[in-house]
Parts: C-alpha cells; sequence; structure tokens
C-alpha cells in the first residue's frame, strides 16, 4: 500500500516540515525590507524602467526591475561597485552569461548584504530584450 511506503512517508515529513519554516507574517516582513531597500537603492543615471515584479512566499522576497540604459557595462558596474559598497554590500560573484549557448556579451554582478543580495545583469550588446539591465533585490532562506 502506498501510504505506507518509507519514501512516502519521508515526502510527507519533508513537506510538513518545510512548509513550517515559513510564516506569511515573516514573508511580508522580509518584502517589506526588500521594498525599503529598493527605496533608498541608487539608480544609474538615464536608467528607463520598463518593467518590474515582485514575488514572495515560503522563504523568499524578491523584486526585480528591467532597464533601458545606453550605458556601457563598465561604467554601471563601476558606478555600482563604488555606490553600493559604500553602502555595506560585498560584491561576491561577476560572471559573463549565456543565453542558449550563445556569448550575446551579457553580464552579471552579484552584492550581497546580510541575508540580502542584489543582482544586476546586462542583457548584452547583442540582446534584443527590450531591456538592458535589470536589476533584482531579494531576501532568500538558505
Amino acid at each position: 500500500m502506498i501510504s505506507k511506503s518509507p519514501i512516502w512517508l519521508a515526502f510527507l515529513l519533508l513537506t510538513l516540515l518545510t512548509a513550517s519554516c515559513f510564516s506569511p507574517a515573516q514573508d511580508r516582513a522580509r518584502l517589506e525590507e526588500v521594498n525599503r531597500i529598493w527605496m533608498k537603492f541608487p539608480l544609474y543615471p538615464g536608467m528607463v524602467e520598463v518593467s518590474n515584479s515582485t514575488s514572495s512566499g515560503f522563504g523568499k522576497a524578491f523584486v526585480s526591475k528591467s532597464f533601458r540604459s545606453k550605458a556601457s557595462y563598465d561604467e554601471v558596474k563601476r558606478f555600482y561597485v563604488e555606490h553600493l559598497t559604500q553602502e555595506g554590500w560585498q560584491l561576491v560573484e561577476e560572471r559573463n552569461l549565456k543565453d542558449w549557448d550563445r556569448d550575446l556579451g551579457g553580464r552579471e554582478l552579484g552584492f550581497r548584504r546580510g541575508d540580502y543580495e542584489v543582482t544586476i545583469e546586462y542583457a548584452g550588446e547583442k540582446a534584443k530584450r527590450g531591456w538592458d539591465y535589470g536589476i533584482g533585490i531579494g531576501w532568500r532562506h538558505y
């Protein structure tokens, strides 16, 4: 019988334990903090917002926005390294991005301060996505 299967019982126990680790009140508080960070976030001059999204629940809270900008990746990187490190953020990652194994020149910067992270994505000079830079700020339970 399936209800007595050790795998089924382990799955059910893991699901119950995972669900009990997250509370809607904590998720709301984390999202409020992410929104506070966004309100103070330095925006590179001339960036024009083209879209945004918000996601929260089950141990995560995330707000992301996409922008158009003619600025080069190096200029934007220099701006954010300078401004964010002054605010206590640490640069923890920089990497090249590929789109389905195609190199469109995309890059990504990752910053962390406490339990919060900032990701700045450059689509690449060859990309045609309707946006040039994506910035996400979030909290995630690790």
